[in-house]
């Protein structure tokens, strides 16, 4: 069948069915398609707030890591400890998220730390049990690093060494802790502890980083922009760690704690993209997310995306009557229009097959493309002619003979490499540079052009491959692209006939007083 009536019958049937089962069907895969659009699109946000969340806790334990402690710490304020502040603070700087970055120490429970205030500001907060029974003091650091002294916070004596923050390190060497309540200030956090030990593998101290909740939800609230998707962060029994309401009863809320129970297991293992569908009090149905987020540091979290399902099933309707009012008219051109179209299209494209085979033959017309209507025919047409023009380029390094053969292979020449044994060819002329200085331009190509036509003739027909011209030089390789395992055998003779046949070239030259082709080959496997 040709391709013309091919293309009018394709064209009507598919029409005539569509028509008939536009009623059921377009409902269905209008349905599906928007499905497939709001999945698309909810990944895209558990993946933007995935990202974000990354940034900080990829970050922890290089962070945690890379801080020198100093072997002790003093009572008072040594420069050891003033190096740590130092440092402490250049991360603070750096990492803009970060709400606590300190350290406590096993042996004297000495505690240091950077934290930042709701204004910004970056403070100083020390404890030590030997100094005023492990009370705070603090001071405020300004942009130079200066510290003043703030007034004493009114709170019990710290000791790091007891806070779950320490002690889960201690445990498990890097951790994130489950949400908490900062010591001072009130807020909730979680906190990721990095344990430190000594040359001899004793306990050293914890490092340890906290972030800020609030923090954490503004950044939700920043992906979130004005859509009306919600989205939460979840431990794996449910418990909330971060959201972008501001109310934790509205909907979005209500309609995720339903579809939680619904599941009936632990978040981290449900698959990405688990959807459920659950409504509110009000009856109004919400689709909920989940996408497990797990990462180093026994960080179970889960991010739950939900979206009210009336934001994208409200175009399944209207969808559903423009397809139906799109095929109806579809229907009435295409027979109109359909023997036009499929011939602009199967004249072209005949014309381009019929070059086509020959070229895989290797036979390479000069035939210009035929021309077309259709951009994507005509850019097909020109793609022909400069492959074309390409394989001629190519068979003036490699033989014709080794072009037909990759051609019917139908083998990929692929980017990169491999190790293989080549023979490889070098040679050049002896005293051609200074025999060319006496020389006109043109008598000089006229030269080269003559000896290396007979070089090139000589390897191409030992199946051997040139990679460079360089003057009088000449690089070439044997045993690629294609397999030869005559290689070392084909590069000897290929030589051997260039010395038989140059032998012969400068007898004439010699009788015409011109420079001779004193030719040097190296040869070199490996």
């Amino acid at each position: 069948m040709s391709l013309r009536i091919t293309i009018l019958s394709i064209i009507a049937t598919l029409l005539v069915a569509t028509v008939i089962a536009i009623g059921g069907l377009g409902y269905y895969f209008t349905k599906q398609s928007v499905e497939d659009l709001r999945d698309q699109y909810l990944q895209a946000v558990s993946e933007g707030t995935a990202k974000g969340i990354d940034a900080v806790v990829q970050s922890a334990f290089p962070l945690l890591s890379s801080i020198d402690i100093p072997d002790r710490l003093d009572p008072d304020i040594n420069d050891d400890e003033k190096g740590l502040i130092h440092e402490l603070t250049s991360q603070m700087k750096t990492y803009p998220e970060l709400t606590y970055l300190n350290y406590g120490e096993q042996k004297t429970g000495h505690y240091i730390a950077i934290k930042r205030d709701e204004t910004g500001r970056l403070i100083v907060n020390r404890t030590d049990p030997r100094v005023d029974s492990g009370h705070e003091f603090e001071w405020l650091l300004n942009d130079k690093e200066a510290m003043s002294k703030l007034p004493q916070p009114a709170t019990p004596p710290y000791d790091p060494r007891i806070r779950d923050w320490y002690t889960l390190a201690v445990d498990k060497g890097f951790v994130w802790t489950k949400p908490y309540k900062f010591f001072s200030g009130g807020q909730r956090g979680i906190s990721a502890s990095l344990s430190i030990y000594n040359p001899d593998k004793s306990l050293k101290g914890v490092m340890s980083l906290a972030i800020s909740l609030d923090r954490l939800s503004q950044y939700l609230k920043s992906v979130r922009k004005d859509s009306e998707v919600e989205i939460f962060v979840l431990l794996r029994d449910g418990s909330l760690v971060a959201s972008s309401v501001n109310d934790e009863n509205n909907n979005s809320a209500l309609a995720l704690n339903a579809a939680h129970h619904k599941l009936e297991q632990e978040l981290e293992l449900v698959a990405a993209g688990t959807s459920v569908v659950s409504s509110t009090n009000e009856g109004k149905p919400y689709s909920v997310t989940f996408y497990p987020y797990i990462r180093s540091g026994s960080l179970l979290w889960s991010i739950a995306v939900v979206m009210p399902e009336s934001t994208y099933l409200g175009l399944v309707t209207q969808n559903t009557y423009m397809t139906m009012l799109i095929g109806l008219l579809a229907l009435a051109a295409a027979l109109m229009v359909g023997f036009f179209i499929s011939d602009r299209i199967s004249t072209p494209l005949r014309k381009i097959s019929l070059d086509l085979e020959e070229v895989a033959h290797f036979r390479i017309s000069n035939e210009s493309p035929p021309t077309s209507l259709i951009k994507e025919i005509t850019v097909i047409g020109d793609a022909v002619v400069r492959m074309k023009a390409g394989l001629r380029s190519f068979s003036r390094y490699v033989p014709h003979e080794e072009v037909r053969k990759i051609l019917a292979s139908g083998s990929d020449i692929k980017l990169g490499g491999e190790m293989r044994q080549l023979t490889m060819h070098f040679s050049d002329l002896e005293k051609f540079s200074a025999y060319s200085e006496s020389l006109p331009p043109t008598e000089v190509v006229e030269h080269l052009a003559e000896y290396l036509d007979i070089l090139t003739s000589a390897i191409h027909s030992h199946e051997g491959t040139i990679v460079q011209y360089t003057g009088d030089g000449l690089f070439a390789f044997f045993n690629a692209p294609l397999i030869d395992t005559q290689h070392p055998f084909r590069a000897v003779t290929s030589a051997l006939a260039i010395r038989d046949h140059l032998k012969e070239v400068n007898i004439d030259r010699a009788v015409n007083n011109q420079f001779l082709f004193n030719n040097r080959i190296g040869l070199h496997t490996a």
